[in-house]
């Protein structure tokens, strides 16, 4: 039964796509045609990954997650293009900006399916808004991670996924110290998805991840850790955004 409805969720999320998917990537926002190099810079090869450059065409993480008024203004004109109901597709917070002829938005988004029981979906929506105030959806990163109890009420010990995005103190100082330990890797909280209560807490979190050791670019993960009563943190599941979304490649 989960099969299915996991089938029935992925073909509704690729008709719904369809509706607002641009065509072959020969153009680029503003309808000039570009050439093969031009357009791998405008619309993302590094699909899912953030560059914190103030360079032209770079992205840059925002320096507020806020959902402000301007921006959900854009958000309900992109998805209202699309085949999504309203209150189908929550907006969580403002990722990253990408400044073209126009402005691009990484905003990480919540999608709860109609489909009763279906479980919830996250997704990074890719927004471009352009010089005129029109908004389309341009590109759907899903991430592996689901929620399937998102409907139902929180059930003591169970994890509250309705939470405010804002990352707390305790959040950043268990990243903190999750990034001393690794040798390799750096932790930047972005957004908080859920918490839990046991002994000590965990956290459920978008973050952005990037490499000590290279010049690659971060990328965008969903990251449980347990923060222990005694200040000790660990990560125990990792999510990632997935390459395979209809998109001009």
């Amino acid at each position: 039964m989960k099969k299915i409805i996991s089938l029935l969720i992925a073909c509704f999320m690729l008709f719904a796509f369809a509706a607002c998917a641009q065509p072959d990537g020969e153009k680029d926002n503003t309808g000039n045609t570009q050439s093969e190099s031009e357009t791998g810079s405008e619309t993302g090869e590094t699909t899912g990954t953030i560059d914190q450059t103030n360079l032209l065409g770079g992205y840059k993480l925002a320096e507020s997650i806020e959902i402000t008024e301007d921006i959900q203004a854009i958000f309900d004109k992109a998805i209202a293009k699309t085949t999504f109901a309203p209150g189908e597709c929550v907006p969580l917070a403002l990722v990253a900006t990408q400044v073209v002829a126009g402005m691009n938005y990484q905003i990480f988004t919540r999608f709860v399916p109609p489909l009763k029981g279906a479980p919830a979906n996250f997704f990074n929506l890719i927004i471009y808004a352009d010089l005129q105030g029109d908004a389309t959806v341009t590109e759907l990163i899903e991430s592996s991670f689901q929620v399937s109890d998102f409907m139902a009420d929180p059930v003591p010990g169970g994890w509250t996924y309705d939470v405010a995005p804002a990352v707390t103190d305790e959040v950043k100082d268990a990243f903190a110290k999750i990034s001393e330990a690794d040798e390799e890797k750096e932790y930047t909280p972005i957004a908080l998805i859920g918490e839990q209560v046991v002994a000590g807490m965990n956290y459920c979190v978008l973050c952005q991840v990037a490499d000590k050791k290279s010049n690659s670019l971060p990328i965008l993960q969903i990251i449980v850790i347990y923060s222990a009563i005694d200040g000790h943190a660990e990560i125990t599941d990792v999510y990632d955004f997935l390459e395979g979304t209809p998109s001009e490649s």
